[in-house]
């Protein structure tokens, strides 16, 4: 029982009839019942005897009454807790109220585009079932789904608050449930005077398309970029100076009417790149801007902190010069991306530097997590790659790196952990795993349970336009990206798969 009771007064026949009870304080002599509270492991009912005594003309006689008493439960934890995308981490366990949910993918679509929207689901179940369960706000019934539409890019949290039946004892879950960033396709393609390999970036063009209109005219002096939502000067500066300067006078600049101007950190210089043109300013230049050469970025590289990282208007290498001593020009931006991820720099080297203002998406709370299988998803991008690193054990040219994954989809060549869709990655893949807070990748990556990272150079798919016996590789020992000829250089081999769905 749960209720209070009606214990009457009289009887039949003129009978009175009097009350008492082996434990007033849960069924009072009135019939108020007081049901006790109770924890998780304790007896979830108490009984209680009832005594009436029944009296007429100084005669009397007893009857007793055995009730139960249902406990107020103050249980207000989960028994489970699921999610309809991504991986759980760590697993559920009920005295873990702390999880990422990830990677949820960017987008379900088979060709990804840049608009593409995402939602998910989390199911939370109460251990009690008169318990009472809120996700955001929002009453939810035990055991039925919660759904989050519109995700952001990034981190998306869901609060789950358990209420006991008692009304007073809650306890709180956080879901942290995190959409992966697009990684964007590289704009690789057909090539004239060059047949493409089917493998290779230019004939697969995978990746988050980019949207038809690139670039908006603001007829200001600016321009906005509607695939990363980034707005550039129209026209970049003409005169080459030195880091610190430029990093001044970006932070001063009320150019075009706008006082939050800004150097680009290096992830937004970088997706201004198209690597289907031989010539990046050219490219730049069809799409309105004007003056492009090569650009200081506010990332300082963490091997030298003299030094900082910029980017070449011949394609797309990054490079680093002196910062007080090889002038460049700058191409000042504003506006923060809601699709690009951070550097991973977090150290203030100069007021107004890319550890100051750290923009971009941050990365999850678990980066990586290690699948058991050989295999280390990337909970940021959602892709997977082998644990080891050299898995190849040998530098190869480029034609064998592609012979090298084909004969780990076969069988031929072992470690493929039971997957037969690897790949080498493009430019903007392998792109993904450099870390600008530490002076060596590699070490980075190392240390989050990679194994084998080789201080030096990685191949990727994506051929160089300008020279297609080149192909583009980024270095885990420095972050460096360049092109190298395909057939006489030898590098390293580290195939890629996914995103995964």
């Amino acid at each position: 029982m749960t209720q209070s009771i009606t214990l009457p007064a009289s009887g039949s026949n003129g009978t009175t009839i009097t009350w008492s009870s082996d434990n007033a304080a849960v069924i009072a002599i009135n019939g108020v019942v007081s049901r006790p509270t109770y924890n998780d492991g304790e007896a979830a009912t108490v009984t209680v005897t009832l005594t009436a005594t029944i009296s007429k003309n100084g005669d009397s006689e007893t009857k007793t009454f055995t009730l139960t008493v249902k406990k107020i439960s103050t249980s207000a934890t989960l028994s489970n807790l699921t999610v309809s995308k991504g991986i759980l981490q760590p697993a559920f366990d009920s005295s873990i109220t702390t999880y990422l949910d990830a990677p949820v993918p960017f987008s379900d679509s088979a060709t990804p585009a840049y608009n593409d929207t995402q939602s998910a689901s989390i199911t939370a179940t109460a251990t009690n079932s008169a318990a009472t369960i809120t996700i955001n706000s929002n009453t939810v019934a035990s055991g039925s789904a919660y759904v989050m539409n519109n995700l952001a890019v990034g981190a998306n949290t869901a609060t789950i608050i358990v209420t006991a039946e008692d009304g007073v004892t809650t306890a709180a879950y956080t879901v942290t449930v995190y959409r992966a960033i697009p990684v964007f396709k590289t704009g690789a393609g057909a090539i004239s005077g060059y047949t493409l390999d089917p493998r290779e970036d230019g004939a697969t063009q995978l990746g988050v398309s980019w949207p038809s209109q690139r670039f908006t005219d603001n007829d200001d002096g600016t321009m906005t970029d509607n695939m990363t939502g980034l707005v550039w000067q129209t026209t970049a500066s003409t005169y080459s100076g030195y880091w610190s300067d430029w990093l001044s006078g970006c932070e001063s600049s009320t150019a075009n009417g706008y006082n939050d101007w800004r150097m680009p950190n290096m992830h937004e210089l970088l997706s201004m790149t198209n690597y289907g043109y031989n010539v990046l300013s050219s490219w730049l230049t069809a799409q309105g801007f004007s003056s492009m050469s090569y650009s200081w970025s506010s990332t300082t590289t963490a091997y030298d902190h003299n030094r900082a990282w910029n980017i070449t208007s011949d394609g797309g290498q990054n490079c680093n010069y002196n910062k007080g001593s090889q002038p460049v020009t700058v191409w000042q931006v504003r506006s923060e991306s809601l699709f690009l991820p951070r550097t991973g720099q977090t150290t203030v080297y100069t007021t107004g530097d890319d550890g100051t203002y750290q923009k971009g998406v941050s990365f999850p709370s678990i980066r990586f997590r290690d699948n058991g299988d050989g295999t280390i998803t990337d909970n940021m991008t959602g892709l997977m790659w082998l644990k080891d690193a050299n898995n190849a054990n040998s530098t190869k040219d480029w034609s064998n790196a592609f012979t090298y994954i084909a004969g780990l989809n076969s069988g031929t060549s072992s470690g493929n952990c039971n997957y037969t869709d690897w790949r080498l990655p493009t430019v903007n893949e392998l792109e993904t795993l450099t870390y600008y807070g530490m002076s060596a990748p590699l070490t980075w990556l190392n240390s989050y349970g990679f194994t084998n990272v080789i201080n030096g150079l990685y191949w990727t798919g994506t051929t160089c336009a300008g020279n297609t016996d080149y192909a583009w590789i980024v270095g885990l020992n420095l972050g460096g990206i360049k092109y190298i000829g395909k057939g006489n250089d030898s590098y390293y081999v580290w195939p890629v798969r996914g995103p995964i769905k």
